[in-house]
């Protein structure tokens, strides 16, 4: 239950009007790696070694991407890039929202600031921007599902950004991502629906009253 209770600490944070911070993230990590291999004394803090992103075997000369090394680098270009997911579209910089959220993704995963669960917080994150710039007034949009089943895609479209500078291709390719996961997500939400008014009508007709009548009507 590690994401979850990660995500409920990130949600109220922001439902309690606090910005997202580099000690929010550390605290997320912190509990999305609890319980795991990643729960070691750098759980919570920026990394401490260096990373090698798709390794086969192991070994450096075979990753895919290697990040850059920890150190006042690594601190400075986390630190900045935190402060600038706090520009929100209403800020002078009148950005696009969408556009801005596929940025913090691709430089998120490329800065890779943490040991292990990079992955995990980066799609936590992109809800949260979206929460904090007003494109979503409810946490209940699920990313990690179309880009989990995508990630060779995902992983060549982010490597061109490094390689080619193809900005474009990566933000449609982003965009196509949370088009599908707001769709997928409305249909089971449409589902859940269909499921309470079920039981609410069969509670209806038992003639059945009080707290059971309430709960399964959720309060309405």
């Amino acid at each position: 239950m590690t994401w979850e209770h990660a995500a409920e600490i990130a949600f109220d944070s922001l439902a309690e009007g606090r910005p997202i911070t580099v000690g929010l993230i550390e605290d997320l990590h912190a509990q999305l790696v609890a319980g795991t291999a990643a729960d070691t004394s750098d759980a919570g803090r920026i990394r401490s070694i260096q990373v090698a992103i798709g390794t086969q075997g192991g070994g450096v000369d075979q990753a895919r991407f290697i990040p850059m090394p920890p150190g006042t680098t690594l601190k400075a270009a986390f630190g900045d890039l935190v402060e600038w997911i706090r520009r929100s579209e209403n800020d002078v910089t009148d950005r696009d929202s969408l556009v801005a959220a596929a940025m913090t993704h691709y430089q998120f995963e490329t800065i890779h600031p943490f040991n292990d669960g990079n992955g995990r917080l980066s799609r936590l994150l992109i809800v949260l921007q979206l929460l904090q710039d007003h494109v979503l007034t409810e946490p209940l949009l699920s990313v990690s599902p179309w880009f989990e089943a995508r990630r060779s895609q995902y992983q060549d479209a982010l490597a061109e950004v490094s390689m080619a500078g193809d900005w474009n291709a990566w933000v449609t390719f982003f965009a196509h991502g949370l088009e599908a996961s707001a769709i997928d997500t409305a249909r089971r939400l449409e589902s859940l629906l269909v499921v309470q008014q079920h039981y609410h009508d069969v509670l209806r007709d038992g003639k059945a009253r009080g707290i059971v009548r309430d709960i399964v009507a959720g309060g309405r």
